[in-house]
This record gives C-alpha cells, structure tokens and sequence, in this order.
C-alpha cells in the first residue's frame, strides 16, 4: 500500500511538471534609475535617459530563453542571459545613456515552452536645447534677424526690458526647429553695442549675443587734386563726415584758409599766393580725426609762373609780311628778353599793355615753295627758362587778291584741299585748316586808319570761291593764281 502511494505522488510531480509556468516576480525587481509597473505576465521598466540597470525576477518551470523582438535594440539594451535552465531565475537588464532627443523602447519576449511573457524596457529622451548661432551681427543701420533654437522640453525667451519692444519671442516642445524675428534699430551713434538674448529651458540656459557696429567713422573728401594757376586763387573743399575733423597743410607757406568762409561744416574755402617762381609746387592739406586715427588729405598743386600769358603754335601765311603779337603775364618790358630762332622771324618791339607787355613781331614773306618753322623764345629777367611758342609759315602758294576801301569786310567764302590763309592788309591775318573752308559770316573789322587795303588770300588749290559783292574802287587780281595754274 505504500509503494501505491509514492508512486500516486510521483505522477502527480509528473503530470505538475507538463504544465510549464513563467511569472515575473514584480515584488523582487530592483532598479534604482527606473521604474516598474506590470503583472506577473508582462512588465515594464522605464529608464530616465542616463545609463541604468535593474534586476528582473522571473520563475520558470522549465528552460527558458529571451529575445528582443527588434534586433536593434541590442544597440543600447542588454540582458546578463538569454537562457538558463527552470527555477526562481534572476536577469540583469542594461541600458546605456540615451543621447538621442526621442524615447526608445525594446520588447524582450521570454519563452519557455509555448508560454511568453513580455518585458518592455523604455527609455527616455535627452533634453536637449541648441542655438544655431550664439552671436549675430547687425549694421549700424539696424534690420533684422532671426534666432533659431531646437528644443524638446519647455522653454522661454527673455531680453532686456528696454529691448522688449523690438523682441518677439516664441516658445514650443517637441524637437523642432524654431524661428524668433528680431528687429534692430539703428545705431546712430559712433561706439559699438550689445545686447543678449537668453532662452532658458530646464536643461540650462543659452544665451545669444547681438552686435551691432557703430556709425562707420567717415570722411569722404570731395577731391583729391586740385591743380591752380601759377597767379592763384580761392577754391574750396567739400567734406563729409560723422567726425569732429580738422585740417593741417604740410608746409601751409603759401595756402591758408578764408577766414570769411568759415560757416559751412562741410566745406572748407582756401586760397592760394600768387606762385612768383619758375617752378610748379604742390602742398598737401590734410583731414583728420586725431581720436580715431581716420585721415585723408588733398594734395594740391600749382603751376609755375608762365612769361607768356598763351604759347599755343601760331602758322602765318607765306606770300606776305604779317604783325605776330604775344602777350605776357607781367612785369615790364625792360624785363623782357625774346630770341626768334629764324631770321624771318623779326622783333618789332616791346610795349605796356594793361596786364602785362605786348610783344609785336613780324615776319618776311617765304620765297620757297617748302613750308618753314621757328621758334620764339621769350626769357623773363632773372630766369633762365623761357617760355617758347613754335611758328610754322606756309610754304609759296597760290593766291589771289583784292583791294577794298570798306571798314568792314566780309571774308570770301571758298573751298580748299589744303591750309589757307585771308590776309586782311592790315598786318593781321586768319587761318584756316584743311578742308574747313571759310566761314560765310566772317566780317573784319579795320582800325588802322588806313583809306585802303589789299586782301590776299593764300591756299594750295581753290576748287571754288564766292566773292564779296563789289565796292567802289574794288579790283581782283587773279594772275598770280591763273598763273599758277597755267603751270
């Protein structure tokens, strides 16, 4: 009866042990950087976003195994076992520090038979607040920008209470990007300035720094050269700036300011000596703000005092004796010296005029059928550079003339292929270049006194010609120019 009774309770053992068990035993779980909750059949932990461990106690009638439904998850969560054989089994659970900005969750099956039990291991997200740029620049002129910050948590933009009005802040959760308009006004002054802009969350605080540059110091000279004439003048300099300015001249012996000229901030009036020598001089007048080391400067030149008041080059006609006539600057005209270069070239004298001298010249006809040149040289006392002017006389040309008794003629009007010459026989003359012609309403004028006077026209070739109207007493001669063209 006994033996019946052993073997009764080892099939009870038996038929227990086809039955397989796996409970989780939530009461023996031990994690101190997560929570627990769940039943014996399925459970969960729940990580801050720190590195962590926690105990799992489960009890299995049988072998068991354990598997991460996503493979992934293995990445950042792992178990001290996956298998073992039945009984009270105790499991480590690890996950590493959550550096992303997202929950994550693995589910780990346990199986142990055709019996599972579920284990879900989340863990939470970083915290996480970021600026895009923790420094902006602004001009002086002011505008724009905009702070641009990611978040998952709460947080809050602040500025300085004066700043207020031109800040418009925003807030919102979830890890996305967020945009706050600035407005900055301009600075009208010459220093730099900043100010702060802090967004604040329960991670920390960060912080964004606006700079915005003064007025750029300016100082913009309206010129940088200014030429004058050896006999000077007044001239004035434009000038803008922000800054207190003031101005020096290098040498400043012949410069100086108009002192009656002096309301204008911005423009500066000046005036120059009379330059007495034979040599050009320059000055330099120079701007400057001492303060800020902001300069700029005008250099000026003046040129040398000339003898002659023009020396363009004069061309004279060939066939006759015309009067030449320069005019000086100055002085007298024992003060005078003038050298012709040629002997056709003839000083007739020197004589007062209201500014200066009138030097009169003349020359002699040119018997050859080659034009010539020459120079005349006129040296001022007590300077040996002179001044010079180039004359050219025509060569022997064709002409015609005509004899007038008028106080007043008119030119003829003619076409030419070369350089042509009207010589009114008063010693004065005009000259024409190639192919220009004469102009219709060129009228001369006589003073001399003279009751008549013979005109001589000189040119290479005349295709045609329109006389003045007749006069009394009038006679043309054309033989010179029939002879001419006989040859």
């Amino acid at each position: 009866m006994k033996k019946i009774l052993i073997l009764t309770a080892a099939l009870a053992l038996l038929l227990t042990g086809c039955r397989p068990e796996l409970d989780f035993v939530l009461d023996s779980f031990e994690a101190t950087s997560a929570e627990i909750s769940g039943t014996d059949e399925a459970a969960s932990l729940l990580f801050t976003s720190d590195e962590g461990q926690a105990t799992v106690v489960f009890h299995s009638s049988g072998r068991w195994n354990a598997a991460f439904v996503n493979d992934r998850a293995a990445e950042w969560c792992q178990m001290s076992a996956t298998e073992g054989r039945g009984g009270t089994v105790t499991v480590y659970v690890r996950v590493q520090a959550n550096k992303d900005y997202d929950d994550r969750s693995a589910s780990i099956v346990f199986t142990c038979d055709e019996v599972e039990r579920t284990l879900v291991v989340t863990q939470k997200q970083k915290d996480a607040l970021f600026l895009d740029a923790n420094r902006v620049e602004i001009p002086c002129e002011g505008g724009m920008f905009e702070l641009r910050f990611r978040t998952n948590v709460d947080c809050t933009v602040s500025v300085i209470d004066e700043a207020a009005s031109w800040i418009i802040p925003a807030g919102t959760k979830g890890l996305t990007q967020n945009t706050l308009p600035f407005t900055v006004k301009a600075n009208e002054t010459l220093d730099p300035r900043q100010g702060y802009v802090t967004v604040t969350a329960s991670t920390g605080k960060e912080t964004l720094t606006v700079y915005q540059a003064g007025e750029k110091p300016t100082l913009v000279l309206g010129a940088h050269d200014v030429d004058l004439p050896a006999a000077g003048e007044s001239f004035s300099v434009q000038v803008t700036s922000n800054l207190d300015v003031s101005y020096a001249f290098r040498n400043g012996q012949w410069l100086r300011e108009v002192s009656t000229k002096t309301i204008s901030t911005n423009t500066f009036y000046f005036e120059a000596d009379r330059n007495q020598t034979r040599k050009d001089r320059q000055d330099w007048l120079v701007f400057s703000d001492k303060v800020r080391g902001v300069q700029d400067s005008i250099r000026i030149r003046q040129a040398f005092q000339p003898i002659l008041a023009a020396t363009d080059p004069l061309f004279v006609p060939g066939n006759n004796s015309v009067q030449l006539t320069l005019w000086t600057s100055g002085g007298k005209p024992e003060d005078f010296k003038v050298t012709p270069s040629a002997s056709w070239l003839v000083l007739s004298r020197i004589e007062k005029d209201e500014e200066g001298c009138r030097i009169l010249l003349k020359t002699n006809p040119n018997r050859k059928e080659e034009a010539r040149e020459g120079k005349i040289s006129v040296y001022l006392d007590g300077y040996g550079v002179p001044d010079e002017v180039k004359v050219t006389q025509a060569a022997l040309q064709r002409w015609f003339s005509y004899n007038t008794r008028s106080s007043e003629v008119k030119a003829p009007y003619f076409a030419q292929s070369g350089d042509a010459f009207v010589i009114w026989g008063d010693g004065s003359y005009d000259y024409f270049d190639k192919f220009s012609g004469n102009d219709k309403d060129l009228v001369h004028k006589y003073t001399d006194g003279a009751k008549q006077h013979t005109i001589v026209v000189e040119s290479g070739a005349i295709p045609w010609l329109l006389l003045p109207e007749p006069e009394d007493g009038m006679h043309f001669d054309f033989s010179n120019l029939k002879n001419k063209e006989e040859d």
